[in-house]
């Protein structure tokens, strides 16, 4: 589970508040009911857009 670090030093000495971190959910519960830590909820992968098709015109030249 990912888990995003609200107070500094909360795994290893040093670290600083903001950190994300990989733990397992039984610890990540744990530091969430302390308040040591958020739970962090994946996005999902912005979608492109659709390019647009675009056909090109051919120009005639006149008077040549």
């Amino acid at each position: 589970m990912k888990v995003k670090t609200l107070k500094d030093n909360v795994q290893v000495f040093g670290d600083k508040k903001g950190i994300i971190l990989e733990v397992s959910e039984e610890i990540a519960k744990h530091w969430i009911e302390i308040g040591a830590v958020e739970e962090v909820k994946e996005k999902p992968a912005p979608k492109k857009p659709a390019q647009k098709k675009t056909t090109t015109k051919k120009v005639e030249k006149e008077g040549e």
